[in-house]
């Protein structure tokens, strides 16, 4: 093992040394040992076998360190990094950080892959010299034990420009933002922009789109290869006012990327579709967050407050009024916070 002062790394014993397999497939992972053996089966047993599997182990203390490990000595193309939890943004970018693979796929570790999944998206972006392929997924209900097919593929072409996905992509309606359907080149990451996952939630809208901008063409593929699992307990099953807010925030990561690169108007429409989306839903998610917090002290005083906050932020990103800054994430001039010292 060898180990530096953030995380602990450990791979098969015999994990042949200084080769480049075609594909990286990153796996973040907090406390989910009931599914984690379903997730790295579905990967181990797919039929394109040229990839690494990087196991990240983000600070979890259940059982799942222990399964990384044991199939880490079973399998030598598993690396296993156990760390500090950070979350998932910073859980995928210690992964992103020791890749190798020429393509980068991102699996949640209580998800699963069609056997066919990496074979797929990598001859489809290799045969038509893509910089991301993509496919359809399912929505697995956990608790009903059904699936729910998302065809990606129908209202969009098989073959498209970066910047046509891109703008589609912002808007999270015709494309999803989520990064776990697809295949990148990891050269993407790796340009200029030096692009990873900001260290918030929502960290897939406020990523994919900037990753989309850099990619010459995309392709669609129309195969339901990806098995999504909805449940009790995941990081999206509630909505609570730090996630509300950093939802908001999203729209400015974008807004200062597209200012950053001078093409903000080629992007205007999508963006601010994005920020009409969250203007109408803001009463709702507030509502609903503070009732999950069980917050009842002065309960409609702060829901008042948090909506009015959202709405000037959202106002303040797709306006004039905004100012780009240096870091990824901008300033949020208007914290969407539940004590009143905080709040507008």
């Amino acid at each position: 093992m060898n180990y530096n002062k953030n995380f602990e790394y450990s791979q098969g014993d015999d994990a042949p040394q200084g080769d480049s397999p075609q594909i990286s497939v990153i796996v973040p992972i907090y406390n989910v040992d009931k599914y984690l053996n379903r997730c790295i089966d579905s990967i181990i047993n797919q039929i394109f076998t040229d990839f690494e599997i990087i196991l990240v182990n983000d600070g979890s203390f259940d059982n799942s360190p222990q399964i990384c490990d044991e199939y880490a000595r079973k399998d030598s193309r598993i690396k296993v990094i156990h760390k500090k939890n950070g979350g998932l943004s910073d859980a995928r970018n210690t992964g992103i950080g020791i890749a190798r693979g020429r393509y980068l796929a991102f699996v949640d570790s209580d998800d699963y892959l069609d056997p066919s999944y990496l074979a797929v998206l990598f001859y489809a972006a290799e045969r038509n010299g893509c910089d991301i392929s993509y496919c359809n997924y399912a929505i697995y209900k956990q608790e009903r034990g059904t699936h729910k097919t998302i065809n990606v593929r129908k209202p969009l072409p098989g073959m498209t420009t970066g910047r046509k996905i891109c703008k589609l992509t912002i808007k999270d309606f015709r494309s999803r933002s989520y990064v776990w359907n697809k295949l990148y080149k990891r050269e993407l990451f790796l340009n200029g922009d030096n692009i990873r996952f900001p260290i918030m939630y929502f960290e897939d809208l406020a990523t994919t789109p900037r990753l989309m901008y850099f990619a010459d063409k995309v392709v669609v593929v129309d195969k339901c290869l990806y098995y999504y699992t909805k449940r009790k307990g995941s990081i999206v099953s509630h909505l609570d006012i730090k996630k509300m807010s950093d939802y908001v925030l999203a729209l400015g990561v974008l807004r200062n990327f597209f200012e950053k690169h001078g093409c903000y108007k080629q992007f205007r429409f999508e963006h601010r579709w994005l920020g009409f989306l969250m203007w109408f839903s803001m009463p709702f998610n507030i509502i609903r967050a503070h009732l999950f917090e069980k917050d009842d002290k002065d309960f409609f005083k702060k829901i008042r407050r948090g909506i009015r906050a959202g709405w000037k932020n959202i106002i303040y990103y797709t306006t004039k009024r905004f100012e780009k800054t240096d870091s990824v994430i901008p300033d949020m001039p208007y914290p969407i916070y539940s004590d009143e010292k905080n709040s507008p």
